[in-house]
């Protein structure tokens, strides 16, 4: 079964996710909306991850985790790649410390070596691949432990690691606890748990629109009283679970399957390198829309490269069975 809706979501949360990082009139205002968009991907792996027969489960928890590591290992190469030569072209230091590969490979699942970059003396980040990062660390725990998901100290620990990570709210979201984790495995959990459940679960539209509305208020709430840092927020998980359900409810979307969904993927790795080619490199000034001119670049981009690359796969299986 196909959810129409969970996939204009996608797009959307793609946009958003380009708000955070490239500048937009009002752009603050729609924060803690946007701050919404990563949680959404990793619900999203989840929820498509869930079977209820055990040997299908345990395959597909192999399967996106194989995926996740072959998207991480070719993308980090790539984006890592373009940071070094901008880094020579304009003459930045390189920092292989003990602090930064700590910080790539467990505190944040990135670092200056392989994101920061100054511009014509302008400071910028280009990668955004942390979140791959940690959906490989986040998924390993879950196979490792798939016997276990459903057992209460497992229901726990998940718990524990939601509300600790909000808690833990300093500016270096603490080692013990890091963004690899603590942004990613209570939400990848959450998305098995809504797909498990999704059948017994009967909230009528108005009450569910209620819940959705106090919830977003609460967000909203929780980022001016307590100026939480990242996804240091306790609100992010109730509200995503909530919005999440209330997207497998709406009928229609069907337009939306003429689209490939990867395009949002392109979207997310991508709007950070076009940001310093436009503002940095060729020093254009777009009025505060940079964030809707290049989310549109990269989707026709996209859309065009994965659309001729379908077709071209298509006319090779042909030829195959011609032969």
């Amino acid at each position: 079964m196909r959810f129409y809706w969970i996939d204009v979501a996608r797009l959307f949360f793609a946009f958003l996710v380009v708000t955070v990082h490239v500048p937009l009139l009002g752009g603050g205002i729609i924060h803690p909306i946007a701050c919404l968009a990563v949680p959404f991907f990793y619900v999203t792996t989840g929820f498509f991850v869930w079977h209820d027969d055990e040997l299908k489960f345990n395959t597909q928890l192999r399967k996106s985790f194989k995926n996740y590591v072959s998207l991480y290992g070719v993308y980090f190469l790539a984006i890592s790649a373009i940071c070094w030569c901008l880094k020579l072209i304009y003459h930045n230091e390189f920092d292989f410390s003990v602090g930064n590969l700590l910080d790539l490979f467990w505190t944040y699942g990135n670092s200056s070596l392989v994101d920061a970059v100054d511009v014509n003396g302008r400071h910028f980040g280009i990668s955004t691949l942390w979140f791959l990062y940690g959906g490989i660390l986040s998924i390993g725990i879950l196979f490792v432990c798939r016997r276990h998901l459903f057992k209460h100290w497992f229901k726990f620990l998940i718990i524990f690691i939601w509300v600790a990570y909000a808690v833990i709210n300093t500016e270096r979201q603490t080692v013990y606890l890091p963004r690899t984790i603590g942004a990613s495995l209570p939400y990848l959990y959450a998305g098995i748990m809504l797909r498990r459940g999704l059948n017994s679960i009967d909230i009528s539209k108005p009450k569910l629109l209620l819940i959705l509305v106090l919830l977003v208020i609460c967000l909203y709430v929780e980022e001016y009283l307590f100026h939480p840092i990242g996804y240091a927020r306790v609100m992010l998980l109730p509200t995503i679970i909530v919005l999440f359900y209330a997207l497998t409810k709406l009928k229609g979307g069907s337009f939306i399957k003429k689209i490939p969904i990867r395009t949002s993927f392109d979207i997310y790795v991508w709007h950070r390198f076009l940001y310093i080619v436009s503002s940095g490199i060729l020093g254009l000034y777009l009025y505060k829309l940079d964030s809707i001119l290049i989310y549109f670049i990269i989707f026709i981009c996209s859309l065009f490269i994965r659309r001729l690359l379908h077709d071209k796969s298509n006319k090779t299986n042909v030829l195959c069975k011609q032969i």
